[in-house]
């Protein structure tokens, strides 16, 4: 855009809104427009002082903890796979360090994940390079970095470097920066960006535009009420007054802000002489911009997988009742919650997890047991197991496992009721128990002298001979 034109806009007060363009290129622009408005959201706190994302992530920050973090493995013995409640790696994640505790943790991981794509927890070693302290690092202080030029572009390989070499740490804006090694580092990454493969992207990055309506029309509401305290309206002399001075002007003006100002809305005024009154303001009917903040509420809420009503926005509200809010509950940790947690869990297993465990078969992985809104889930899959048991279909040990249960080698063992026999291929017969008052008798002598039976002892002679082969 020519200077000539940038000054035109900032003569008549419109500069702001032409000028804010990507000058590092159009990969952040949105289609059909060239206002860059990611630029209003270019650090996290301009994202979250936004009320809808503000809603929608206190939300998902608060909940987030409630699923506790854990190690589990292959048993060999068992053959399935068991939580290690007393692992090192658990206890180091349910105090990180001397002053943050685990669910403080989780909840500012959450938080930068959601927010800028990125988040980054920094590794405190002892002398022996044991991990001791985990500290989370804010992801505007880190950047993952790299010294070839083929990998600052994203592609290529060079034996020499690696994909990222190391993270420059920087705090303030002195500039000054400290290099931290790859594996000091843990790195959660929302996908993968496409301008920087190196860094993830945040789900919120489709609908800044959406984020810049509702801010604006925010803006414009709090203006209007601010600016009109007191009536919108243009006083002009009446019918036969004559011109006015600028000293009457300025007495009208500041003794009509006096009567109608702040808390004397609405009070009574008489002017002495003929006055033309004109009102320019808006009623409150036409201020109501409702429908118009509903679209981003929707389209944030949609982005981020937690339905309008858990988050507490209006666009959830007008719907909701007791019945639909717990599936709503639901639906966020399905469709918000667990994916991210999946993800977590993963970076956590391959960027963490070995500095305390060599076992290829451990994983970090998210409890839920303790979820409640996931109890429901829990209880129909503990009905399914106990189904599979009884029905001698699944192990007991399998059952155990899959709800997450210690698992003893005692329980390795198919459960068969009584009343049920295994019969055909090897099974051997049945023997009879010792406490069976009878057997099964067949009266071969009775089909010998010709008599026909239907199957029963039910003829007085066939029952003392039967009792009597008994002895």
């Amino acid at each position: 855009m020519g200077s000539s034109l940038i000054g035109f806009w900032e003569a008549v007060g419109l500069k702001k809104f032409f000028t804010n363009i990507d000058t590092e290129g159009a990969g952040t622009l949105l289609p059909q427009t060239r206002f860059n408005y990611q630029s209003s959201y270019s650090d996290e706190s301009a994202l979250l002082r936004n009320s809808i994302v503000g809603g929608c992530v206190n939300w998902m920050a608060r909940t987030f903890p409630e699923a506790d973090l854990s190690v589990r493995r292959y048993d060999e013995t068992t053959q399935q796979v068991v939580a290690v409640p007393d692992h090192p790696l658990r206890v180091l994640l349910n105090r990180p360090n001397p002053h943050f505790s685990g669910r403080l943790l989780r909840m500012a991981i959450c938080t930068d994940f959601i927010v800028t794509g990125n988040a980054y927890v920094i590794k405190v070693r002892s002398a022996d390079g044991t991990v001791v302290q985990l500290w989370w690092a804010p992801s505007s202080t880190l950047t993952p970095a790299t010294t070839s030029r083929q990998h600052q572009r994203g592609y290529g390989s060079d034996e020499d470097n690696a994909f990222i070499s190391h993270y420059d740490y920087s705090v303030g804006s002195s500039g000054a920066s400290t290099q931290i090694p790859v594996e000091d580092v843990i790195h959660f990454r929302f996908g993968i960006s496409p301008d920087d493969t190196k860094l993830g992207r945040s789900p919120l990055a489709s609908v800044f535009r959406e984020l810049y309506t509702d801010d604006e029309a925010a803006s414009f509401t709090a203006a209007l009420l601010r600016n009109s305290a007191i009536p919108g309206v243009v006083l002009a002399p009446g019918e036969g007054v004559g011109a006015v001075n600028e000293e009457d002007l300025n007495q009208i003006r500041d003794r009509w802000s006096d009567q109608f100002g702040s808390d004397n809305r609405g009070r009574l005024m008489v002017m002495r002489g003929a006055t033309k009154v004109t009102t320019v303001s808006f009623s409150p009917s036409e201020m109501n911009l409702r429908e118009l903040r509903r679209i981003p509420e929707e389209r944030v809420s949609g982005a981020l997988g937690v339905p309008a009503i858990v988050a507490g926005l209006g666009a959830g509200l007008d719907r909701s009742t007791f019945a639909n809010m717990a599936e709503a509950r639901e639906m966020a940790w399905e469709s918000g919650l667990i994916p991210i947690q999946s993800l977590i869990a993963d970076d956590l297993s391959s960027q963490l997890l070995g500095d305390f465990d060599d076992d290829e078969t451990a994983e970090v992985y998210f409890d839920y047991q303790n979820v409640r809104v996931l109890q429901a889930d829990a209880t129909d899959m503990a009905r399914r197991w106990r189904e599979l048991v009884e029905g001698s279909i699944a192990k007991r040990s399998e059952a155990r496992a899959a709800l997450n249960l210690p698992v003893e080698p005692g329980d390795d063992v198919y459960l068969m009721p009584m009343n049920l026999i295994e019969i055909g291929g090897d099974a051997p017969p049945p023997a009879p128990e010792d406490d069976e008052k009878y057997d099964v008798v067949v009266d071969h002598d009775h089909h010998a002298h010709g008599h026909t039976s239907n199957g029963a002892l039910d003829d007085p002679a066939e029952v003392a001979a039967a009792l009597g082969d008994r002895g």
